[in-house]
């Protein structure tokens, strides 16, 4: 279990950090060299929004993943606890979203 927890949390924040970079990188072409109409102004942003995303919801996935290892395992009452968590996390995401 910790293995794949570890590795979701590892190969995650590699992803995330891959997706900032090529934001970045692409960001300091676009600042740097003439590029041309060959790349949208935006996609270094969008990109970098890509990154930051995946970063957040690497702990909820954490949390998710956790809950299934729970219902596979059959330990019912870690299961319950990691499904207290995601509620709370979706309560706080929608009320967010109400707050708009």
């Amino acid at each position: 279990m910790e293995h794949l927890l570890a590795g979701l949390l590892r190969y995650g924040a590699i992803a995330a950090c891959a997706w900032i970079a090529a934001g970045m990188g692409l960001s300091f072409l676009e600042a740097y060299v003439d590029s041309g109409p060959l790349v949208s102004p935006r996609l270094a942003s969008q990109l970098m929004a890509i990154g930051t995303l995946l970063l957040i919801a690497l702990p909820v996935l954490r949390v998710g993943v956790t809950a299934l290892i729970f219902l596979y395992e059959r330990d019912y009452v870690f299961l319950i606890i990691s499904s207290t968590v995601l509620i709370i996390i979706a309560c706080g995401f929608f009320l967010g979203l109400a707050a708009l």
